[in-house]
């Protein structure tokens, strides 16, 4: 099959022709695996999805050159129209290949009858699966893609700009906040609120460093008692951090980035093995909105979401899990229909009302416990748990 199979370096004048929807990651992910150097591209597309700059991305995400490219625009549920406006379509190429995944039902139809008598290759992408399924000419047959998506090419492909954190402080410094998490738990707390000063939010915004044994500081942190005092000292001394001269970053891996760190380094290792496609601490931008995710990855052209928090108070855990519900939501629109998301603690007392509403929502709440078990880590990240 052309685009999947060696050719023999025989070069063939091509076009490939996608219908333009919402959902941009079936058309990327298909032209990636089907595009050779001689191939040229039809868009065939509407004034909406044009205004959500929907062929853009595809092509800026499939790296693809525009002048190779042609935009059809028509009316998404007018068939006569629709073939009207497909006469304008030159097809003298050689090979035509047509991904009709996408588009409306009847911008599907108009173009499948349309483009019959050219006796096009026409294939459909499942969701879901790595293959894809070759309607035309028959018999059907299925055929296995070859290439997944990049993380950097899903994110590019919904038109989503985005930023990562570069701040790593090692596997070491995180297992040692994951088994002493207990020990620290209210020193790490008071640490959290005293993050939350705007003082001391003003501060780090100006790159200043902050001197925790300092008055004002030791007064927020409500640490009098000597036990109190040598436990914070061994904390700060245990991760090789200066308690007088604390940097943003040692801060914020105190009080939950380590966690963070610690996720991110659990799935590179252990079940992402391309760097490139796994990041955290990532800002994502899209239209304008800002959103924060810990850890962002790609698995098997999936998108998953995990939001780390150390721990769920009992008063908040219905507040966190609406929180993520209504995210996930948010985000489907705008990462994609195959998005997974994860929620990880350091909790193991969460009410089964709160699980089970989680899991009605296809959000899997991962604990401490199943952070020490490598392979419980692993069966409820990917969903096999």
């Amino acid at each position: 099959m052309y685009g999947l199979e060696n050719t023999g370096g025989i070069k063939m004048n091509s076009v490939i022709i996608s219908l333009v929807s919402e959902q941009t990651i079936p058309n990327t992910l298909f032209i990636k695996n089907m595009k050779r150097e001689d191939t040229n591209y039809i868009f065939i597309s509407t004034k909406s999805m044009e205004d959500k700059n929907k062929t853009n991305n595809i092509i800026k995400a499939a790296d693809i050159e525009s002048e190779k490219c042609n935009i059809i625009i028509v009316l998404p549920d007018d068939l006569k129209k629709i073939k009207e406006k497909l006469e304008s379509m030159k097809l003298d190429y050689e090979k035509k290949i047509l991904n009709i995944t996408c588009g409306t039902k009847i911008m599907s139809l108009a173009v499948y009858e349309y483009l019959l008598k050219y006796n096009p290759d026409m294939y459909y992408l499942s969701l879901g699966k790595k293959e894809m399924l070759k309607i035309h000419p028959y018999p059907v047959s299925t055929i296995g893609l070859k290439q997944d998506l990049t993380l950097h090419e899903y994110l590019c492909s919904c038109g989503i700009e985005y930023s990562a954190s570069k701040h790593f402080y090692g596997k070491n410094k995180c297992e040692y906040m994951l088994s002493n998490y207990e020990e620290y738990f209210n020193i790490i707390s008071r640490t959290r609120d005293l993050r939350n000063e705007n003082w001391v939010k003003n501060r780090f915004n100006n790159n200043k460093l902050i001197d925790l044994t300092s008055e004002k500081c030791m007064e927020k942190l409500e640490i009098t008692a000597s036990k109190e005092t040598v436990q914070f000292q061994e904390l700060f001394r245990s991760l090789n951090f200066n308690i007088k001269e604390i940097n943003k970053y040692e801060m914020e891996f105190i009080i939950g980035g380590w966690l963070e760190e610690y996720t991110y380094l659990l799935i590179k290792n252990k079940i992402i093995l391309i760097e490139e496609n796994i990041l955290k601490g990532v800002n994502v931008i899209r239209n304008d909105v800002r959103n924060e995710i810990d850890v962002l990855f790609i698995r098997n052209n999936a998108l998953f979401i995990i939001e780390c928090k150390t721990h769920l108070f009992a008063g908040e855990q219905r507040n966190l899990l609406a929180d993520t519900i209504y995210k996930q939501n948010s985000l489907k629109n705008e990462f994609g229909l195959l998005v997974n998301s994860r929620i990880i603690t350091c909790d193991e007392d969460i009410k089964k009302s709160g699980l089970d509403r989680a899991e009605n929502f296809n959000i899997k709440v991962i604990t401490r416990k199943d952070l020490m078990s490598i392979n419980n880590f692993h069966a409820k990240i990917i969903g096999e748990a």
